[in-house]
């Protein structure tokens, strides 16, 4: 995936993602979030090549990132609320935010490629 299409569809998940919150569709925006880190996620290791421990699924990246300690825990804690599905809810932690969440993971990953993802527009 070339940097311009990550952008656009980054992009297009997360003013989803606004959009679901505005309704409160909590659930919805959950799912967003996840496909919008997850495409960071992969899209980092399609340029690390590391694929391979971090499957193949936005749902196997973001789990992944969660269970590894060589991630920052901030940003490992983010991919396991955004992993919690709605019926964990007393179990574990589900992502309250998950456009916080997602920015994390996403800011996560244009730290360790030093390229960005998703530009901030200063309107």
């Amino acid at each position: 995936m070339s940097e311009t299409s990550i952008q656009i569809s980054v992009t297009k998940e997360l003013q989803k993602l606004e959009y679901a919150t505005r309704i409160h569709n909590y659930g919805m925006a959950r799912v967003c979030g996840r496909r919008a880190s997850g495409m960071a996620i992969g899209y980092w290791l399609e340029k690390e090549h590391r694929s391979e421990d971090y499957g193949t699924s936005y749902m196997s990246h973001l789990k992944a990132m969660a269970a590894d300690e060589d991630i920052h825990p901030n940003v490992r804690a983010a991919a396991k609320r955004l992993t919690t599905y709605k019926y964990e809810v007393g179990k574990q932690e589900v992502s309250v935010n998950p456009l916080a969440d997602a920015m994390l993971i996403i800011r996560y990953v244009e730290h360790k490629l030093n390229e960005v993802i998703f530009p901030i527009n200063e309107d």
